[in-house]
């Protein structure tokens, strides 16, 4: 929590709590300046012309913390956050509450690219994010995804900062959260929030919802599905099994192989390991085995007509 020596190193908070009390300057949650004093901090700022960084800063998946642990210990959770951004930023700036799960960190000094690369790495190695919270009998892995953008460099004015931090802060999430952008104008100056919006993991799951909708067939449906997840997450293969018990390649459209007994179904431990997908690899490689011994005695008409069109 912040005490009022700490804030009063800035002229302008020593002159609001010339008048406000210190309870009505902070989150009575997290401790954190709340959310109007740190915003008129940022413009006192920027008219004053003072250089800093702005990183707006959201925890990722927060309300399923809410969901299986209850609020009591999710606002014990983020009172925990608050206070470890609040030490690691330290004397070179400031930490509020913007809202919810999300808060503005402003710092001082730290304007080179370079230089905040530096402090994003030791906020997301060391100190705060990226590691295992205990709260009671309860594990939390701490994640976060922060979007930042610096006063003047990027932006000369207060509505356009918010929009260059915004723009990072989404970037990172399309990334797939639990991560840092830093405004880089080459990089972000084109992005449109709306079309980052629109490929947000929600979307992509309306897409695959409305296109498994849309198929007529069971693969019609299947495809429709993976596509949306083969453009926007980077899924390069999905597998089923139809009424036939075949195990199917969706992009490829063929057959595997056929399961007769579900036994025979590797179950993997983590496909995103390589345990897990050289397993996966090596069980598709037996069925294709088992799909080709089957077609060495089970050759239909159709390849049969096949097979002497290319010999003539």
């Amino acid at each position: 929590m912040y005490r009022a020596e700490d804030l009063c190193a800035y002229p302008f908070f020593e002159e609001i709590l010339k008048t406000d009390k210190l309870p009505f300057v902070l989150d009575s949650l997290t401790g954190l300046i709340s959310r109007p004093y740190i915003l008129r901090f940022i413009q006192h700022q920027i008219a004053q012309g003072t250089p800093f960084g702005l990183a707006i800063i959201d925890l990722d998946n927060f309300k399923s913390i809410n969901d299986n642990y209850g609020h009591i210990l999710g606002d014990a959770a983020l009172s925990r956050i608050a206070e470890d951004l609040r030490t690691f930023i330290g004397d070179q700036g400031l930490v509020g509450r913007f809202g919810g799960d999300e808060f503005l960190m402003i710092f001082f000094g730290t304007t080179a690219y370079d230089d905040i690369y530096a402090l994003f790495k030791r906020m997301y190695t060391e100190t705060v994010f990226r590691r295992t919270m205990r709260i009671g009998q309860v594990s939390l892995y701490v994640t976060a995804t922060s979007g930042c953008a610096v006063y003047p460099a990027d932006a000369q004015d207060y509505d356009t900062l918010f929009t260059m931090a915004d723009k990072t802060l989404y970037r990172g999430k399309t990334k797939g959260r639990n991560c840092y952008i830093i405004y880089v104008k080459e990089k972000h100056q084109n992005i449109e929030i709306a079309a980052l919006a629109h490929h947000s993991l929600y979307d992509i799951l309306h897409q695959m919802a409305d296109g498994f909708k849309a198929g007529e067939t069971l693969h019609e449906k299947m495809l429709q599905a993976f596509l949306p997840m083969h453009r926007h997450l980077f899924m390069h293969k999905l597998l089923y099994i139809n009424l036939k018990n075949e195990l199917i390649d969706v992009e490829a459209d063929k057959s595997l192989g056929t399961i007769t007994d579900l036994e025979q179904l590797p179950v993997l431990p983590d496909l995103a390991s390589n345990e897990g997908a050289e397993k996966l690899q090596a069980a598709i490689e037996e069925l294709q085995n088992r799909g080709q011994q089957t077609e060495l005695t089970e050759v239909t008409e159709t390849e049969t007509a096949e097979a002497a069109t290319a010999e003539e």
